[in-house]
């Protein structure tokens, strides 16, 4: 599914949190990793003294040993420019290259695995990108559930952006998932389709049942519930995620669906900042075609 991870790091005791997690992705067929750590001032960093220097080297690579006696290809980069673009351009030249950051819950520290730099590249990056929920620095930085697979939550407007996202839950169950949610959140208005006016419920449920008999036919002992619910798309995954105990929500960056705003960028945005579980952001292969179109209408 991903064959290079691309990993923002530090000295801290967080970072060694995150990386034990990391290895669970030997059995996705990853091989490849990328450690980068930035002294940029403008990401929250005092410029370190030569002692200061030659301590991150060292902390970066025994990292590197970590992983390495864990079977991944390692190569470390200790970078003076910001994290989002280093990160974001590695990862713009493999498109099957995945963004690894950690991220407190409402976390308003200038720590690079805490700050605004997971939040950051989700805005700025056409790769997906594994937001590590970590508790809080007083809870010692634990990870919430390094168990991915446990009870995936996702959520869905079956817009393009989040069929593109199903691909890849389709691809993590064959390998790790035990349970899996899929939702949609509706709302009483009408929908039409092809001339049709249907229910936005009944339409929901037909499109949850196939995409259940997807996974089945692809792991028929995997475990599928699927709920189709009237209320506020952002308020019921958070919900969800506690009241279920959601190990990881995957999900689409944006989308323009039954329900026009459930994936526009405000949605992401909260439920990376307040869910209690890791988050898989899939963001739309558009991204990149657009980019190609500004180039073209400036070429013009």
């Amino acid at each position: 599914m991903f064959n290079k991870l691309i990993i923002g790091t530090d000295t801290s005791p967080a970072a060694r949190t995150l990386l034990d997690c990391v290895n669970g992705f030997r059995q996705f067929g990853t091989t490849d990793v990328v450690l980068v750590e930035s002294s940029n001032l403008t990401e929250g960093y005092i410029l370190p003294t030569v002692a200061d220097s030659r301590a991150v080297e060292m902390t970066l690579e025994e990292q590197k040993k970590l992983l390495e006696r864990n079977g991944f290809q390692v190569e470390s980069k200790l970078i003076n420019e910001p994290l989002k673009k280093t990160m974001t351009g590695m990862a713009e030249q493999n498109e099957n290259a995945l963004i690894i950051v950690g991220a407190e819950k409402q976390s308003r520290t200038r720590d690079m695995l805490f700050g605004g730099l997971a939040y950051d590249i989700i805005h700025h990056t056409a790769n997906p990108v594994l937001i590590l929920r970590l508790y809080k620095p007083e809870e010692s930085h634990k990870l919430r559930n390094c168990d991915f697979g446990s009870h995936v939550l996702f959520p869905t407007d079956f817009s393009p952006n989040a069929e593109r996202a199903f691909t890849y839950l389709e691809k993590l169950v064959m390998t790790e998932a035990d349970k899996v949610t899929l939702l949609h959140v509706w709302h009483s208005q009408r929908i039409t389709e092809t001339g049709i006016n249907v229910s936005a419920q009944t339409q929901a449920e037909k499109h949850l049942a196939s995409m259940k008999e997807k996974l089945l036919a692809a792991k028929p002992d995997l475990e599928v519930d699927t709920l189709v619910i009237e209320g506020n798309p952002f308020r019921e995954i958070r919900r969800l995620v506690e009241e279920l105990s959601i190990s990881l929500v995957v999900m689409g960056s944006q989308g323009t669906g039954y329900i026009s705003d459930l994936f526009v960028g405000s949605l992401t945005h909260n439920v990376v900042r307040n869910v209690d579980s890791s988050v898989l952001i899939i963001p739309a292969e558009r991204r990149k075609a657009q980019r190609t179109d500004v180039r073209d209408s400036v070429g013009r």
